[in-house]
Order: C-alpha cells, then sequence, then structure tokens
C-alpha cells in the first residue's frame, strides 16, 4: 500500500528571499498515491525545467512500476502471486530495496517486516476493497495468517536479480520503504542536472541536500499527532539528512468504541493500540529513515526509544495524552532553534504563510546603518555650512493657516536666514 494516511508528516517549506541568496525553484506533482514536492536552487539557465520535471517523473514511474501493491503488473505484485520454492526474477533496484527492508526488520527483531501483507489485507487495510462493515478478525484467523509472515521466509538472490518466497501465501509490502528510497533516487536526478540546495519530499518524507542558504537549514514542520485537525508541533532543522514520520492517528477504523490503527505489528497480528502518536527519524538516507519510523512506532515508546538510545538513532516521539502532546527525544535530533516563532515558514493544513526569516535583522541593521550615516553627513554639512537644518516642503513650514499664509510668514521677526542672508553675526543674534 502506497499512501500511509496515518504515517504522513507534512514537509512544509516555503521559499524565501534573501540577501545574497540563490532563488529556489519548484516543481510539484502525483505519484505513488500521494503527491510530491521537488525545490533547488540554481541559475534559471543552466537547466531546463521542463526536461528535469520529466525526469523526475519517469524516475517516478519506473519505481511504481516496480513496487507497487495497487498495480496488477507491477514487478512486486506479480512476485506475490507467484507460488512457493521458486525464484521470481526482479529488476536490481526492487532486490535492493527488497534486501535493505530485509536488514531492518533483522535489527529491529521482526518490528518492521516487508512481508506483512497478508496481516494488512486481513485487517481491510491492503489495496484490496475496503469492506465498509468490517469487523476485527478472529484469535485464530490472526494465528493463521501469521504464519505466512515473516522475512526468514523471504529469500534474495543476485545472479540474476531475483526472489523466492518459502511459503505459500507469502507476499511483499515494501510501502513502509519504498517511498523513502523514491526520494532518494529523485535527489540523485535533481542532482545530476547540476542542480543545488535540494529539497524532495514525497507524502511528507523528505530528503535535503546542504542548507537552504548557507547560513539557514531546511525547516521541515512537524505535525501534531492529532485526530481531525492539522496543527504545527515543531520544525526540524535538516542539512544533508533525510526525515521521515510514522503515526497511527489518520488511517484507522474504530469497532464498538475500540480504535484499530493501520500500523500492524508483525510479531502479533495486530494493530498497535499504544499511546505513541507518532515517530520522527533522522537519517542518511531516507529509505532507511523510513523504515525505522514505521519500526520504532511499532514498538513503542518505552521500547522504541530504548532501541533507538542503543542504536544511536536521532528520533522524536510524540505522544497525545489527554489533548497534551508529550515528547521524547533521543541521540541529536534536530530541533530548530526557534521552532513554532518566526522561523517557522508555514503552517500544516492551510495556505502557506510566509513569515519574517532570519534575515530580518541583518536587514533592520543594515537600514539603521545607512540612515545613520545619512543623519551623520548632514550634520556635518550644517556645521560646515554653520546653518540651521531647514525643514522640507512636506515639515511644518509648509503648514498654512486659514488665510492661506505659512508659518514662515506669520513669523513677527524673521530671521536673515529666511530672507536669503546667510552672514555669521546675523544667524547669531536670532539664535
Amino acid at each position: 500500500m502506497w499512501l500511509k494516511l496515518g504515517c504522513f508528516v507534512a514537509a512544509f517549506v516555503v521559499s524565501t528571499t534573501t540577501l545574497c541568496a540563490q532563488q529556489l525553484a519548484e516543481i510539484s506533482g502525483r505519484t505513488m498515491g500521494t503527491t510530491y514536492s521537488v525545490k533547488y536552487s540554481i541559475d534559471t539557465d543552466a537547466i531546463e525545467q521542463s526536461e528535469l520535471t520529466a525526469a523526475i517523473q519517469q524516475r517516478l514511474a519506473e519505481i511504481d512500476e516496480r513496487m507497487s501493491t495497487y498495480r496488477a503488473d507491477s514487478e512486486l505484485s506479480q512476485f506475490n502471486a507467484c507460488p512457493p520454492d521458486r525464484w521470481h526474477e526482479v529488476s536490481p533496484e526492487t532486490l535492493q530495496v527488497a534486501r535493505l527492508a530485509i536488514e531492518i526488520s533483522k535489527a529491529t527483531d521482526g518490528a518492521f517486516d516487508p512481508t506483512v501483507m497478508p496481516l494488512v489485507e486481513l485487517w481491510n487495510f491492503g489495496p484490496s476493497n475496503r469492506s465498509a462493515e468490517f469487523s476485527p478478525p478472529s484469535d485464530t484467523l490472526i494465528d493463521e495468517t501469521r504464519k505466512l509472515v515473516g522475512y526468514q521466509k523471504l529469500k534474495t538472490r543476485d545472479e540474476p536479480a531475483a526472489l523466492m518466497k518459502t511459503v505459500a501465501g507469502l507476499s511483499l509490502d515494501l510501502s513502509a520503504i519504498a517511498k523513502g528510497y523514491g526520494v532518494d533516487e529523485v535527489v540523485r536526478v535533481v542532482e545530476s542536472f547540476g542542480a543545488a540546495r535540494v529539497m524532495v519530499e514525497i507524502g511528507g518524507e523528505v530528503r535535503v541536500v546542504d542548507g537552504k542558504t548557507d547560513q539557514d537549514p531546511w525547516r521541515i514542520g512537524i505535525e501534531k499527532p492529532l485526530t481531525g485537525r492539522r496543527d504545527l508541533e515543531t520544525v526540524a532543522a535538516l542539512r544533508d539528512s533525510s526525515m521521515a514520520t510514522s503515526g497511527n492517528y489518520r488511517n484507522f477504523f474504530e469497532h464498538n468504541g475500540v480504535r484499530y490503527s493501520h500500523t500492524i505489528d508483525p510479531r502479533t497480528g495486530w494493530p498497535t493500540r499504544r499511546q505513541l502518536g507518532s515517530v520522527s527519524v533522522v537519517a542518511e538516507s531516507c529509505a532507511r529513515a523510513d523504515a525505522l519510523a514505521t519500526a520504532i512506532l511499532v514498538m513503542g515508546a518505552d521500547a522504541g526509544e530504548a532501541w533507538a538510545n542503543r542504536h544511536g538513532v536521532d528520533s522524536l516521539f510524540l505522544t497525545d495524552i489527554e489533548g497534551q502532546i508529550e515528547r521524547r527525544q533521543t541521540g541529536s535530533f534536530p530541533i530548530a532553534s526557534s521552532a513554532g516563532s518566526t522561523n517557522t515558514e508555514a503552517k500544516p493544513g492551510a495556505k502557506a504563510e510566509r513569515k519574517r526569516s532570519s534575515n530580518f535583522v541583518p536587514v533592520v541593521l543594515i537600514s539603521f546603518f545607512v540612515f545613520g550615516l545619512a543623519l551623520l553627513g548632514m550634520a556635518i554639512g550644517v556645521i560646515i555650512g554653520n546653518r540651521r537644518i531647514q525643514g522640507s516642503c512636506g515639515g511644518i513650514a509648509g503648514l498654512k493657516d486659514g488665510d492661506g499664509r505659512t508659518a514662515c510668514e506669520l513669523c513677527q521677526n524673521p530671521s536673515p536666514a529666511c530672507q536669503g542672508e546667510n552672514s555669521q553675526a546675523t544667524a547669531d543674534e536670532n539664535v
């Protein structure tokens, strides 16, 4: 299943104009059942945006053709339909992603498992048409389905690239890693065109290259794990890294007052029921961040935090406790120093709202410096010329009374300066 509705964190990034900074170009569209956005900084004459757009769309289409569970003709769907104990040839790319998924499955003791597809379907969250009148499956049916799940039952081969299942009914769902992989691949495409300062986001999974400027990182919004509304909780400051978020607060169903999340624990066969609302993970590659965010969410707050600390993972845990958001962090998760203030460039769930950037203060200081020089120059001119500063035509001197006379004309004892004289003596007399 491509779009993890409950595992969504919006990547809210809005271009701002800064001194001596290149402007950002943007490309956006739809892919994998969600949207994508690409921002980059480059000389507009050095790249043809239509060519880059076509290259991005082609790359995303290739990944979709190979790893989508919603397309009957995809490599993944064809493998899922094939019999057991037989090698099924796939592209080297699909093999690469499957192997990374197995690696993370081993590292997380099965909290992440690409063979979870039978359980996803059992709980009515798969690509098959959902039933409006769905009831949770029985314990017996869950136990029987669990026999079809387990990364240990999936084999890989290099030459030629192929996958093999050791039990009938085993099927792959790479949704929790392929979207992040797609982000990584789009970054490669954009960089191949010579673009710099890149930000790629697909359905909330993000990877950035460099910072937005030399001084500023990319600021990515992280939502509160709330149902029914979208509010910004905090902002991550990213440079040369990836971030993915998984959550269980959007995609779920309720039965007899019990909420069942779409995030299935492959180890038990049941949806996660813990309070933990969302997990954001920062890693070098977006594919790895994507899979780890799902795995840690499945583990839950306490076990997930302990695992992340043991493995040096930078993560942020958000839990909604009676309307109050509790935060936990591991590693060096990059929260922006002024998250939620003027450095937040957009709000979730609404049109982007431009705010003052971090360059506001330098601009103000420069303005004061320029005006200061002008005032200093005027003062020096007055001292050298030994004349008073006279008002402009828009000042008090230009005000008129009811008869149309100006302030100077009303003066009973006009100074020589008003009459055009410039002698030191007369000026001193009228001080």
